[in-house]
């Protein structure tokens, strides 16, 4: 299979209790950046939601004399289809609690998202696209579109000091890597294939290195130190996968990373 494109997100480390909502939420209501739509707008409730079931693969193939060979295989993007309903008995009212609903869900990048049923997983998407609303009625049932450029859905955040043990379908980037270092001037992180690597650098013994795959950033003690990472070594395409020890030659580290699955 071929590598999967990866792309990193922001993760807020946030405990949510299911109880924790203003009103009874149906079962698939949608939290969407941090909030229920169901808490956000009085009168709104969530039907149904279409687009988290499996996905299918495309596979691209080359014909033979006897079948074909598969060239590349790959995931298509993820459309979430949400229907809901939304009322108030004065029409006027309803009209601005729908614009109210369309300019939260208006974003200009890539939020996350998840589900009243599901809360252990995350997806990251954006509104796309609504369907039309009478202008004369106090009960609206209708419909919105979350498009998802990536399709995989995301565990909650893991913590490890190298072996990555969690669930984790496709290779994907950590958020961070801590080290405390017990030895001056070099480090070499490895996943016994990829190796990122610090080599005579102005680094010591009880130094605190964070690795910053979101930031693309080496901080040492707090402060920015990008540059004495090593040209050749393999920060940008560094990757985790299930079953993989990741080890240091310079003090203990922690892994910071999401499983994630389709």
């Amino acid at each position: 299979m071929e590598q999967w494109e990866n792309k990193m997100y922001s993760f807020k480390d946030t405990t949510v209790n299911k109880k924790s909502s203003k009103r009874f939420l149906p079962t698939s209501a949608m939290m969407y950046d941090g909030m229920y739509l169901e808490d956000l707008i009085d009168g709104y409730q969530t039907l149904t939601v279409e687009g988290r079931e499996m996905l299918s693969v495309e596979i691209e193939q080359q014909e033979i004399q006897v079948g074909s060979i598969i060239t590349n295989q790959t995931l298509p993007s993820r459309s979430l289809k949400v229907s809901y309903k939304l009322e108030d008995r004065n029409p006027e009212k309803l009209q601005f609690k729908f614009k109210t609903l369309l300019n939260y869900l208006y974003r200009t990048k890539d939020i996350e998202i998840r589900f009243h049923d599901e809360l252990d997983y995350y997806y990251y998407g954006r509104y796309t696209t609504a369907d039309t609303v009478p202008g004369d009625s106090n009960s609206i049932i209708s419909s919105f579109t979350i498009f998802c450029s990536d399709p995989l859905k995301y565990t909650r955040e893991v913590v490890s000091e190298g072996y990555i043990g969690n669930f984790v379908q496709f290779p994907i980037t950590p958020r961070k890597i801590e080290a405390n270092l017990s030895s001056d001037n070099s480090i070499k992180i490895t996943n016994g294939m990829q190796t990122i690597s610090i080599t005579d650098a102005d680094i010591k013994a009880g130094d605190s290195l964070v690795f910053d795959f979101m930031e693309e950033q080496v901080l040492v003690n707090g402060e920015n130190r990008t540059s004495i990472i090593d040209l050749e070594s393999d920060f940008e395409n560094f990757y985790l996968e299930q079953g993989q020890k990741i080890v240091s030659d310079n003090g203990k580290i922690k892994v910071f990373y999401r499983g994630a699955t389709i």
